[in-house]
């Protein structure tokens, strides 16, 4: 029900953030995911679909791999309010959303792992579809040390890890290499432009205020949950451990790469919806439903202020 409330209020606020551009052409080699549809109800339309897998694909992600002890969707609705009171965010199809999705298909591949390092296959596609990822948006390369960490969190590392993670490295760019579908002189450094224009000083605020309390309210769920999390089994540890580290990292990444630091908002988004539902899933008080409910007016009401402000 909160999804369906997220989209239909991202629809009608689409006229509002339809000059706010998360998205640059900048990139390693090929054209950013922002390009790929012409931007309108089509992009929308398309941001909306992948918005419902990162959701659904973090719900599948905790079912499977039962990341905590109980089944929630909580979080998916909180997910698509933290999206929804970003300036544009659920309004176009772009490099963050593309990012999300990798990032969540990938951490899914690497829990696949957890415990049994003859799954070099495994690896090797987690590595070759992150450098064939990256070649779209730069920054999923800041992921790969988060990544080989995560192998040594499933108890996975070893040399034969490590050379399965080196050929998924090098394997796309030889293919591409091999067959011409990438020179040498496509490949370049990208160029960090501002990620807010400068004429809209309420989305700059907002965008901000935003980013600050998502950020704030993950860490204070994730220090909460640390005492319930270092009670579970081996295998949810390592599990709940590495989506910590991934949280912190797109945190320091967001300071660090502070111009283009709306392609790392639905990752921030995902793993905070998670850390909050996460929280009140396995704390079932009387009352629960009142933080929550004052979590989810705060982002209500931070959505609206570009339709109210002129």
């Amino acid at each position: 029900m909160l999804m369906i409330v997220a989209v239909c209020a991202a629809a009608l606020n689409l006229q509002h953030t339809g000059d706010f551009m998360p998205d640059h052409t900048s990139t390693v080699a090929y054209t950013s995911p922002y390009s790929w549809l012409p931007q309108g109800w089509y992009s929308f339309a398309a941001n909306i679909a992948a918005n419902v897998a990162i959701a659904f694909m973090l719900l599948m992600i905790n079912r499977t791999y039962r990341l905590m002890r109980s089944i929630t969707w909580i979080f998916v609705g909180l997910f698509f309010f933290m999206q929804l009171a970003q300036p544009g965010v659920l309004g176009y199809f772009y490099g963050g959303s593309f990012m999300a999705l990798v990032m969540l298909a990938l951490t899914a591949l690497l829990f696949s792992t957890y415990a049994d390092p003859a799954l070099t296959r495994s690896t090797y596609l987690l590595f070759f579809l992150l450098t064939l990822a990256a070649l779209f948006r730069y920054n999923i390369i800041f992921f790969l040390p988060v990544f080989i960490l995560g192998t040594m969190q499933m108890k996975t590392f070893g040399m034969r890890t490590l050379l399965a993670s080196i050929m998924g490295i090098v394997t796309p760019l030889w293919i591409l290499l091999g067959f011409g579908l990438l020179t040498v002189d496509m490949l370049h450094m990208p160029v960090f432009e501002p990620a807010l224009p400068d004429t809209d000083t309420t989305a700059r605020v907002t965008s901000l205020a935003t980013t600050a309390f998502t950020g704030g309210l993950g860490l204070i769920f994730t220090c909460a949950n640390l005492m319930k999390v270092m009670s579970y089994n081996s295998a949810r540890r390592a599990f709940n451990g590495f989506l910590t580290l991934l949280f912190l990292t797109t945190i320091i990444l967001i300071i660090a790469d502070h111009t283009n630091y709306l392609l790392y908002i639905p990752l921030l988004n995902t793993i905070a919806a998670y850390q909050t539902g996460h929280f009140f899933a396995t704390r079932r008080y009387r009352l629960s439903y009142i933080p929550v409910g004052i979590i989810l007016i705060i982002y209500g009401t931070l959505a609206a202020i570009p339709a109210l402000t002129p």
